[in-house]
């Protein structure tokens, strides 16, 4: 009779193999997704970032809503939708927190993008750079004087 029960028992306990206890899909952990764009992240640029949600088995699985927060947005903004907006030279932090779970990741704003048209004299620091111009530089100067543009 012990036996039997015994081996009752072991199979019982070989039948509740399955998933270890994980239960039904859950949101376990979340990541900033990061847009190649951020690798050359200038100031006046803007970058939407996105954030992945993993399951417990490391599967996509839907997270929200996010908290967008910079750790210096003098350096760049991020409104409540992820948009990344470069407005300064420098470096810092944009995290991302959904519920109990959070990501981060550093961001270096390094150089400034030109988008708008140049309306009066303007002098570009070095420190600015590199400046980069999106469209048509044209550099002249009243009264037939020589025009430099130097690097």
């Amino acid at each position: 009779m012990k036996a039997r029960a015994v081996l009752l028992l072991i199979a019982l306990l070989l039948g509740c193999g399955g998933d270890a206890g994980t239960g039904p899909p859950h949101l376990a952990s979340i990541e900033i997704e990061a847009p190649p764009e951020l690798a050359a992240f200038l100031v006046n640029d803007s970058v939407q970032a996105s954030i992945i949600g993993r399951d417990q088995s490391g599967h996509d699985y839907i997270a929200g809503p996010v908290r967008w927060r910079s750790t210096d947005p003098a350096v760049f903004s991020v409104d409540s939708a992820g948009l990344l907006v470069g407005k300064a030279l420098g470096a810092a932090i944009v995290l991302a927190t959904v519920g109990e779970f959070a990501d981060s990741l550093t961001l270096t704003v390094a150089g400034t993008r030109h988008r708008w048209p140049i309306v009066a004299s303007e002098t570009w620091a070095l420190t600015g750079s590199p400046h980069v111009v999106v469209g048509r530089v044209d550099v002249s100067r009243p009264s037939g004087g020589t025009s430099v543009l130097t690097h």
